[in-house]
């Protein structure tokens, strides 16, 4: 049996090699372009903010979809 540490370290690594061509942060940041996932989850807690918590509305039921 393989120490635990070792077979971290070999699943770590098949994943890198499986998902490498998702991995491509240099070409990204080469190009200028945002890395990160925050613009997104900001936009999205935006969004949420604005449609649940729309002034007026108190709890309940959601507003409708327009």
């Amino acid at each position: 049996m393989h120490d635990p540490s070792e077979q971290a370290i070999t699943r770590a690594l098949g994943y890198v090699e499986t998902h490498a061509h998702r991995m491509r942060y240099m070409t990204l940041e080469a190009r200028k372009l945002p890395i990160g996932s925050g613009q997104v989850e900001s936009a999205v807690r935006r969004v949420v903010n604005l449609r649940f918590k729309a002034p007026g509305h108190f709890g309940g039921k959601p507003p409708s979809v327009a």
